[in-house]
């Protein structure tokens, strides 16, 4: 998240950033990379344009 604050093309809720926790029923994939992708739900993180965020948690 961090990295893309600095595009302007993305666009965070501040306050939800600050105080972000990953909890056990946190929706994730594993990538074709074997990465685990942790997702966010529309809204949570971000406003609706941005989707359903997706970071990819590195190893």
């Amino acid at each position: 998240m961090k990295e893309n604050k600095k595009n302007l093309e993305y666009s965070y809720f501040d306050d939800v950033i600050q105080n972000l926790n990953i909890q056990k029923e946190q929706p994730f994939y594993i990538n074709q990379q074997n990465q685990v992708v942790v997702v966010f739900n529309e809204f949570d993180i971000a406003p609706g344009y941005m989707g359903m965020p997706e970071f990819i948690i590195p190893t």
